[in-house]
């Protein structure tokens, strides 16, 4: 067999190993049948290991890229949530209800979120323990008992805007 036979073979049953088609002892009696010379073995496989070393950067690559593509999309995200936030406080503050240009019909929807002036007050029914052992106050909770009236020591309701574009 040439080397390149060898590559092949050890490489067949590599990936029926990885497979779970062999199980361990399988897979080394195989490719000590292939009844190779012990130097062309360990060449074959030394040259499968660097191959398989390159695709592992290459994936590794991939994944920084991911990675860089993740925080590029939470960027974009982020500034469509100030921009709209920023439509909305424009038409909030325009006297109207809508504003109507040649291209759009802005307009803004009211929410609601939860803010802190100091989390240390909140009480310990609206934390939730997260797995950091970080605590963290509920805000649907919180927001639900504002709502419905109960005053919860260090949060307060604060109005939003955010635009939207038709």
């Amino acid at each position: 067999m040439n080397t390149s036979e060898i590559i092949t073979a050890i490489a067949t049953v590599d990936q029926k190993r990885a497979d779970g088609e062999i199980d361990k002892q399988s897979y080394t009696d195989t490719i000590d049948a292939l009844q190779l010379e012990l130097a062309d073995k360990l060449d074959a496989i030394a040259w499968l290991i660097n191959d398989t070393e390159k695709d592992l950067a290459i994936y590794n690559h991939e994944l920084e890229k991911l990675t860089e593509i993740k925080k590029e999309r939470d960027k974009a995200k982020a500034r469509i949530d100030r921009l709209q936030e920023y439509i909305g406080y424009i038409v909030a503050n325009s006297g109207t209800t809508k504003v109507r240009t040649d291209k759009h019909v802005y307009s803004k929807r009211k929410s609601q979120t939860v803010e802190f002036s100091d989390e240390s007050l909140i009480p310990a029914d609206y934390w939730k323990e997260t797995v950091k052992v970080d605590r963290k106050p509920v805000k649907a909770e919180i927001k639900k008992a504002i709502k419905d009236g109960k005053e919860v020591p260090g949060a307060y309701l604060a109005t939003n805007y955010k635009g939207v574009i038709k």
